[in-house]
């Protein structure tokens, strides 16, 4: 799993990663100080991200989020699948998906998947 500081801090707090098993995550964020828990990795860049998990022995990612991290995951064109949930909730605010990005993606719809009573997931393929 590739994360924000922000998202990783927000999990972290709430006990999240307890919920999800452990996994192995590498967040991107320009701090310095030692990660709060086993199983984290700090890293500056997405391609740092990337060769942390290879080095790992993971052949697969989660991208989890902040606009920031979903952006370099964007711009790094590894890509390949693309799952969003949407919410019967509209904010004012927040984080948005990606920040401002000049990259461009080409989807086709998967599956759709109903989340709860009324929220829905969709899962695209990325069209190289």
């Amino acid at each position: 799993m590739i994360i924000g500081k922000t998202t990783f801090d927000l999990m972290y707090e709430k006990k999240i990663f307890t919920d999800l098993d452990e996994p192995f995550v590498v967040v991107l964020t320009s701090s310095e100080e030692k990660p709060p828990r086993e199983k984290t990795v700090y890293v500056k860049t997405f391609e740092d991200a990337v060769k942390t998990l290879r080095r790992q022995g993971f052949s697969s990612l989660l991208v989890g989020g902040g606009g920031q991290t979903d952006t370099a995951a964007l711009e790094s064109g590894m890509i390949e699948e693309l799952y969003v949930d949407v919410e019967p909730l509209v904010f004012g605010e927040g984080i948005p998906l990606f920040s401002s990005s000049e990259t461009n993606l080409k989807l086709k719809l998967v599956d759709t998947k109903r989340i709860g009573a009324s929220g829905m997931q969709l899962h695209y393929q990325v069209l190289k």
